[in-house]
């Protein structure tokens, strides 16, 4: 296309056009608040293969955990039914003899469930195997049960029963917060959950059944047949979890090479404060530290705390006046409903991603229900009450540890000490709860943490529970939400999607790309393309040119050098001559942008048939072959920045021919981007930068990343905070450029980003007397805890800059704009924006 020349009235005119927009630019770019996600930057996935993943997860991991789960608790609380059937008496308990067998369970969890945690995490043991081995242990432990004759052997047996139990529930929750996102954990936490909640609703048909079959069978009582039956049971069903259950993203062996790396790279995201590994001692360390596990750890010690009437629930029933296997059947409603509710309640969790209020309105949900066990004695009353705080108490259970996972996990380490600690101490409420149910009270027994001194009233212990805790609840997410707006190095959210069924499919499924593009450019400016269309092989191997290009001797890279001028924008830029610009046109706040110098070098190509800006090359003899392969690969790029035209036409129902023809390529300029390795604390104490916080001037831009990363985005909802937006193997991160977000009348959002510190495990190359820890690219790396005196490795990118044909006029488009939505800007030619912007990057 042949670029008419521009009147010297109509480039004044540009000028005084851009002067009068740059504040209304710079208001959207830091007052725009995102239309989804969430004050931690969770967001819902999108892209059809993770959503797969997500279903393979799902038909695996679920069905094995709550399989375990429920057998769990069925060999735990059995002694509740065994009760009924003359456990106390056979084994000549007496007194609070029987209250102290359930309490010492708990006993053994303490021991146990922080070091299991801590092996899970060490990378010494394979989930999958540790956990189903602990699994048939306690298995055989629990069958054991039956050959107990006294008090002392069932006390024995029930520590030892503890103690192996005690890796199961923390363990499996490590599992789960290892493949699934802040927005995915609730509901899973609450499915796994609801395996607790629907043993306690069968356990008592499976003892009636038992018992009715099987009581002084073959010389044994029902109790002890209930016994042998659950731990036999629970043995096979761990032999199978053994080829069900997972263990870590990169290492699960039913996942294919893409689906781990997918789930390794999608937690990566979703974590916020992402830190690198240190050791289960370091991760131990850094759980302690942190204030909030404490808060954590109370409110779910005051959670579990109410749920403990659960050891004597078939007795609370049976004070209601019915027969032994009528009782066993009524223990089943509450918790089918409460199991339900519990599903439906962390479904909302995630949804909403709230805690507070759903914490809040569960635990007052239970209190209605103790109260109305307080104060009647009413046997239908009693029943509903028994719906009501089961329901209430058991749905918060996922909310809180999906919570803890959320919060606590910036290394796999903390996160998995973490909801040990948290589980543990939570549990051992369990130990002291069973002496607030003396058998003493008999048959008017009221239901849980009722004074029966006083029973009109709620004890103290059930008001401390069910009011303390949601006012704590209430703190931690105060305390969640500052940390989180003070995280600076946070992970993006930035949505992934499929492009080849845009590029290959019919039109619905170019439609659906469509609008998921078009919705992340509204919400964060940024989108990852996989399967874009460009080689995997040209774009290694344009990364192999771009290292050849950079370690010529700068007399070689100096014969094909940039311009003085920003006009024309090709050729080599040598450290310190290109200089960021962001939305400050005064030159007092241009000179205040450029005291932190950015530390790059460039090399600019572009159009091959752009007049107005001819290519600047290399002699050929000085680097063979390099402006063969860097036209072809032009071409490429460009081919995809029309694609995505064509899918933001569809968008927003741009007549054909749409916005494709207005990007004759031009204005295209391909980039290759070389930051020298350079001492972290330069960068840290802002002595230096990589490249200073700016928003891209063009179109739209595509951005091909090596493995070091460190480039951020930043949060527009909260201006200054910036998230990571590393590679992703396959994808290209495509954003919106300033010209767009006029085109789209502030539709589509041009983010301001910026590259920084990489993330921890490429920050340091050895020096003398520093230890080193794993590899990249054959060369040693090491992982420090401050970067002080570590080196940050060289960087290499290729961005790719489209801007529309320099007559194009910018104004907002067809659909963009009406009555209750007016132009926000007006119009300015592309060459007039364009050449402005540029002269402010390259002057002095």
């Amino acid at each position: 296309m042949t670029v008419p020349a521009l009147s010297s009235d109509l480039e004044k005119n540009s000028s005084v056009q851009m002067d009068d927009v740059a504040a209304s630019e710079r208001d959207m770019k830091t007052s725009t608040p995102i239309t989804s996600g969430d004050y931690s930057g969770a967001v819902a996935k999108s892209d059809p293969e993770e959503i797969a993943l997500v279903r393979k997860l799902d038909y695996r991991i679920m069905p094995a955990l709550f399989c375990l789960y429920f057998l769990n608790k069925l060999d735990q609380n059995a002694i509740a039914n065994a009760r009924l059937n003359g456990l106390e008496k056979d084994l000549g308990l007496e007194a609070t003899q029987y209250n102290t067998c359930i309490s010492i369970l708990y006993v053994g969890y303490l021991f146990a469930q922080i070091p299991s945690n801590m092996l899970m995490s060490s990378k010494k043991v394979r989930p999958s195997l540790y956990m189903a081995i602990c699994a048939i242990v306690w298995g055989c432990v629990a069958s054991l049960t039956a050959l107990v004759k006294n008090y002392v052997g069932l006390v024995l047996v029930r520590f030892f029963l503890g103690f192996v139990e005690a890796p199961f529930y923390p363990g499996a929750l490590y599992i789960l917060s290892l493949f699934y996102t802040r927005k995915e954990i609730a509901t899973r936490v609450s499915i796994l959950y609801a395996g607790n909640i629907f043993a306690v609703s069968f356990a008592g048909l499976i003892a009636a059944a038992v018992f009715s079959t099987l009581d002084d069978k073959h010389g044994m009582h029902g109790w002890q047949w209930l016994f042998i039956i659950e731990g036999v049971l629970t043995i096979g069903v761990a032999i199978i979890c053994i080829f069900l259950l997972p263990d870590e993203p990169l290492t699960t062996r039913w996942l294919s090479p893409a689906e781990r790396q997918l789930a390794h790279d999608r937690m990566q995201r979703d974590t916020v404060g992402l830190e690198q590994s240190k050791g289960a001692r370091a991760g131990f360390m850094q759980a302690f530290r942190d204030p909030r596990l404490y808060l954590f750890v109370f409110m779910q010690n005051m959670h579990l705390s109410a749920t403990s009437f659960n050891q004597f629930f078939p007795t609370v029933v049976s004070s209601l006046g019915f027969s032994t296997t009528i009782t066993l059947v009524l223990t089943a409603p509450p918790s089918l409903v409460a199991g339900v509710v519990g599903i439906a309640i962390g479904i909302s969790s995630g949804k909403f991603n709230d805690r507070t209020w759903h914490i809040s309105a569960m635990m007052g949900l239970a209190t209605v229900g103790f109260v109305i066990s307080a104060v009647t004695l009413n046997v239908a009353a009693r029943y509903v009450s028994c719906f009501l705080f089961a329901s209430g108490v058991y749905s918060v259970n996922s909310v809180i540890l999906g919570w803890v996972s959320g919060t606590l996990g910036q290394t796999p380490e903390k996160k998995a000490v973490s909801l040990s600690v948290v589980n543990m101490v939570s549990m051992a409420s369990f130990i002291y709860t069973p002496y607030l149910y003396p058998k003493s009270d008999g048959p008017n027994r009221r239901l849980p943490f009722l004074d029966e001194r006083d029973s009109s009233s709620l004890s103290t212990r059930t008001s401390y529970d069910f009011y303390v805790a949601p006012l704590f609840s209430s703190a931690v997410l105060a305390w969640h939400s500052i940390v989180n707006m003070a995280q600076s190095n946070g992970t993006s959210t930035i949505p992934i999607i499929d492009f080849s069924a845009f590029v290959n499919g019919v039109k619905e499924e170019q439609e659906r790309v469509a609008h998921q593009i078009d919705a992340a450019f509204r919400e964060v400016g940024f989108v990852y393309l996989k399967n874009h269309g460009v080689p995997k092989e040209k774009v290694e191997e344009c990364f192999s040119w771009s290292k050849k290009f950079f370690a010529l001797p700068m007399e070689t890279k100096m014969l094909a050098p940039h311009p003085p001028s920003g006009a024309h924008h090709r050729g080599y830029s040598s450290p310190g001559l290109e200089k960021v610009t962001q939305h400050q046109y005064e030159k007092g706040e241009i000179a205040k942008s450029r005291e932190v110098p950015d530390y790059k070098e460039s090399y600019e190509s572009g159009n091959v048939n752009d007049e107005a800006q001819p290519n600047i090359w290399l002699p050929e003899d000085k680097l063979p072959g390099f402006r063969t392969f860097m036209e072809s690969y032009f071409d490429n790029c460009a081919t995809l920045i029309h694609r995505i035209l064509d899918a933001l036409s569809i968008a927003l129902s741009v007549p054909s021919p749409g916005l494709s023809p207005t990007h004759s390529k031009s204005l295209f300029q391909l980039r290759l981007l070389h930051y020298p390795s350079i001492e972290a604390e330069e960068l840290k104490n802002d002595k230096r930068s990589r490249i200073n916080a700016h928003s891209d001037f063009g179109t739209l831009t595509l951005l091909f990343q090596d493995d070091v990363g460190g480039l951020e985005v930043e949060d527009p909802k909260r201006p200054g905070n910036f998230s990571r937006a590393g590679p992703i193997e396959g994808a290209v991160l495509v954003n919106v450029g300033d010209l767009m977000m006029r085109w789209s009348n502030d539709r589509w959002r041009s983010t301001v980003h910026r590259v920084g510190l990489p993330p921890p495990k490429t920050l340091a190359i050895p020096g003398p007397g520093v230890n080193t820890e794993g590899q990249r690219n054959g060369e040693k790396v090491v992982i420090l805890e401050d970067a002080m005196g570590a080196v940050v490795p060289d960087r290499y990118s290729i961005p790719f800059f489209a801007t529309a044909d320099m007559d194009t006029v910018i104004e907002a488009l067809p659909g963009t704009w009406g009555k209750d939505k007016p132009k926000k800007y007006e119009p300015v030619t592309a060459w007039g924006y364009v050449q402005k912007r540029m002269a402010m990057t390259y002057e002095e």
